[in-house]
């Protein structure tokens, strides 16, 4: 029986199938880590990086407040889909004054977008909380005084589902953007806490 036989046009195919397999390779090699670089250098700019259209993202962005407290998002919302932000805010001030409120009105379609929440002090002497997106904005006062009497300054404590990358999430998830608690302390404590909480709700429907 014969051996089969090669003809130089067969062994040219085979040669440029094994060559163009080879510099497969080596781009994906090369293309892999550039494109851990490019995710990175879109996470320091606080851009999103879509991993999944049918899903939702979000992305905390670095802000600098000139006073107060300021804190950013980039999210994105998948098609056909549509979220609404949602707050929630307690307070109470050096006296034992309390307060409570939840607002909503922010409804944001399909695609990107920016949203910022800003929580300062306020013209009446009081603190106040802003949340806007897309011109639309929720807010209002807290209970707790900008300088209360015989303060010794504040702490904060804040959490969050989202972080400084882009993170996905189910479609119908409800994404924690913000929970913070900011507490004064007192070189005389008085007999009650003195505190603000204020959470922020990316809440589909």
């Amino acid at each position: 029986m014969k051996a089969p036989r090669l003809s130089l046009l067969n062994l040219l195919l085979i040669t440029a199938l094994i060559a163009s397999w080879l510099m497969t390779a080596m781009l994906w090699r090369d293309v892999g880590p550039l494109r851990r670089e490019v995710r990175q250098l879109r996470d320091e700019t606080g851009r999103l990086t879509i991993v999944d259209k049918t899903k939702l993202h979000a992305i905390a962005i670095s802000t600098d407040p000139v006073s107060g407290y300021e804190w950013a998002w980039r999210v994105y919302i998948p098609p056909g889909k549509r979220c609404q932000i949602r707050t929630a805010n307690r307070s109470q001030d050096s006296r034992g004054a309390s307060s409570s409120g939840s607002g909503s009105g922010i409804v944001l379609g399909e695609g990107e977008h920016k949203v910022r929440a800003v929580l300062r002090p306020g013209e009446k002497g009081q603190w106040s909380y802003k949340v806007s997106s897309n011109g639309s904005n929720v807010g209002g006062s807290l209970a707790m005084e900008t300088n209360p009497p015989n303060s010794n300054g504040r702490s904060a404590q804040s959490e969050s589902d989202t972080r400084s990358e882009s993170v996905s999430f189910g479609p119908d998830k409800t994404v924690k953007l913000l929970k913070t608690r900011i507490e004064e302390s007192f070189n005389t404590p008085p007999d009650h806490e003195v505190y603000i909480e204020l959470e922020i709700l990316l809440e589909p429907f």
